[in-house]
């Protein structure tokens, strides 16, 4: 959460999160997805903190995604992976999810929470 309030005290336009293979070094490992929201000047806090929750949820789905639907192939032993599927993207999102469940789910979990993070 201090990276959000960082953004936020700052100033930022933007708010984004990334997903990647984990390794020994700390944000170290190749990037899998990405996700960026544009906010509004002057929103509150908590904004911020839902968006960043939201979009963490999103790259979450995206990785069940690619792992359940075997859309990338991950070798442990030199930390890579190689995509199997082309991936679809969003001008917010790479990649974009391809279920239609499972963007229809997180579109409805937007919507609860009433901030818009990514166009699934």
């Amino acid at each position: 959460m201090r990276a959000v309030r960082a953004a936020q005290e700052d100033g930022g336009m933007f708010l984004g999160a990334t997903l990647h293979l984990a390794t020994a070094q700390i944000d170290g490992g190749p990037i899998v997805g990405q996700v960026v929201s544009p906010v509004e000047k002057g929103v509150p806090p908590e904004y911020w903190n839902r968006l960043s929750y939201l979009q963490k949820v999103y790259l979450t789905l995206v990785a069940f995604e690619l792992i359940s639907e075997s859309h990338i192939d991950i070798d442990p032993g030199s930390q890579s992976f190689v995509w199997k599927v082309q991936p679809r993207s969003s001008w917010c999102a790479n990649p974009k999810l391809r279920s239609v469940a499972l963007a229809a789910s997180f579109d409805a979990l937007q919507k609860d929470l009433g901030v818009r993070a990514v166009e699934a």
